[in-house]
């Protein structure tokens, strides 16, 4: 088996994994995952143009159009236009996104922390440099 394929086969294997092991006990949210996703997008990224949103996502526009007027319906988003190109359209979080975004983040990292509570300290550090590691590598595919 190649190199490339033992990767391929870990990754398929690792990443449910670390849903399976990390999110399991994370509560639901009050909006759907995808729509969290586009406000997490937004929250770290404001203002920006719903195309933006959509290759950062990896989403049709389209779809990011349908998220985005759920969590305007719901107060979470607003949509600004540009000033200096009034066909641009950019998003931005209202205060009652932010705090739900903070609120839902706070308890991942809750849920998070309780699930590693089983590890020793030396697999804690060397967890966090392999994730360090690899992030850095995958970085380089962007």
């Amino acid at each position: 088996m190649q190199e490339r394929e033992k990767l391929v086969e870990n990754l398929i294997f690792f990443i449910p994994t670390i849903f399976k092991k990390l999110m399991k006990s994370i509560p639901p949210m009050d909006i759907p995952k995808q729509q969290f996703g586009l406000l997490h997008a937004v929250c770290i990224r404001e203002g920006k143009t719903m195309s933006c949103y959509s290759e950062k996502m990896q989403l049709p526009k389209s779809n990011i159009s349908v998220l985005a007027d759920r969590l305007i319906k719901g107060g979470y988003l607003i949509r600004d236009t540009d000033p200096e190109d009034r066909r641009v359209i950019n998003l931005r979080t209202t205060q009652k996104g932010k705090d739900l975004f903070s609120t839902q983040k706070n308890r991942m990292k809750h849920e998070m922390a309780k699930s590693l509570e089983d590890l020793q300290e030396e697999d804690i550090l060397r967890l966090n440099t392999l994730i360090i590691e690899m992030r850095s590598i995958l970085d380089k595919l962007e």
